[in-house]
């Protein structure tokens, strides 16, 4: 009996609880629908104000009876801060303009909606439309829009001056503005030196010269060109790599090689001749200097050179370029155990090509 009465209880107790959190809930959800409908009202109302409250200038183009009449709207509207109107020709001459103009029953409406008196306007009416000599038109209309404090009017002045003269300042603004990038651009531009002409380094400064940021690239190799081209250890390069460099300019339709398994495979002397025949094409800005060792006498002339300097030191294991430069002799080396990869570029123990 005092078990069924305790069971009785907590479940009282359960849903009390339930009830309880319910409520919370509805009433956190109301609280949310109503932050909800405020700030949308309050954006709406700030989008209507700052509509409302925009200005413009506005240029127009002829003084004839669109014109006029484009210049009487816009007054109306009240969102013109200035108003220009350039008109070739003298105001007497506007005036005296005698071919006939007529406005239907819908266009007289708006207009007198924006403060066009048809009363005041020497015409006539029939059923459908009222007729008027353009020039009375016009001589009412810039009268009234005259009187307005924001229209500016520009009689016997042609629009093309205006325009040739803001054309030559726009031209001479985005002259100014290329030469200032140029320049900067200029300032900006490093000078290359890269040690060793393997293929990391003859890589590396390819795609430094097609960044368009070098100045200057100086190459150092201390072994031979023959040297160099005559190695027969194979290089390969997967998807990714092959996307990359055609990006830099690298055309592997004229390396000689194959490709297996996703990868193109060559011969590391092949790969090494197509990036020297490259680079030499830049030889205003690009030197190449074979059977030279980069040591500390190399090293000083890095000194006589103007602007920031990078160097790019891919001299290999055993080299010691790090330690001329004053680095230290800590490195890590990341192998992806595939062939592209920097760290295993060189595969030693595959000197053949593989054929399909």
């Amino acid at each position: 009996m005092a078990l069924y009465e305790s069971r009785m209880y907590c479940n009282a107790t359960n849903s009390q609880l339930y009830q309880l959190f319910s409520y919370d809930i509805q009433q956190n959800i109301f609280l949310t629908c109503l932050l909800i409908a405020f700030f949308t009202i309050v954006k709406t109302s700030y989008d209507r104000f700052r509509w409302k409250n925009a200005r413009l200038n506005l240029v127009i183009i002829g003084a004839g009876p669109v014109g006029v009449t484009a210049a009487m709207i816009a007054i109306a509207s009240k969102r013109a801060s200035n108003i220009i109107i350039y008109e070739e020709n003298e105001r007497k001459h506007l005036y005296k303009t005698k071919y006939q103009v007529a406005f239907d029953n819908r266009t007289t409406s708006f207009l007198t909606r924006i403060g066009v008196d048809f009363d005041n306007i020497e015409g006539c009416w029939d059923d459908r439309c009222f007729y008027t000599r353009a020039g009375i038109y016009l001589e009412y209309m810039l009268t009234n829009i005259h009187q307005s404090a924001i229209v500016k009017i520009n009689f016997n002045k042609k629009a093309q001056q205006q325009l040739y003269i803001t054309i030559i300042f726009l031209a001479i603004f985005l002259g100014c503005r290329k030469l200032y990038s140029q320049i900067k651009r200029n300032l900006s531009q490093l000078n290359l030196i890269v040690v060793g002409a393997g293929p990391v380094g003859l890589t590396s400064a390819l795609v430094a010269i097609k960044s368009g940021k070098i100045a200057k690239a100086i190459i150092f190799e201390e072994k031979g060109r023959n040297e160099l081209i005559n190695r027969s250890y194979q290089v390969s390069f997967d998807n990714n790599l092959v996307s990359f460099l055609q990006k830099v300019g690298v055309d592997f339709d004229h390396i000689e090689g194959c490709w297996q398994n996703g990868f193109f495979h060559t011969k590391v002397g092949v790969y090494l001749e197509y990036l020297i025949d490259v680079l030499q094409l830049r030889r205003s800005f690009i030197e190449i200097r074979f059977n030279t060792k980069f040591d500390k006498d190399t090293y000083k002339e890095l000194d006589s050179l103007p602007g920031r300097l990078l160097v790019i030191v891919c001299d290999g294991r055993n080299g010691n370029s790090s330690s001329i430069l004053g680095l230290g002799d800590e490195y890590e080396q990341h192998s992806c155990a595939a062939y592209g990869a920097v760290a295993a570029i060189d595969r030693m123990d595959q000197r053949e090509v593989p054929t399909p």
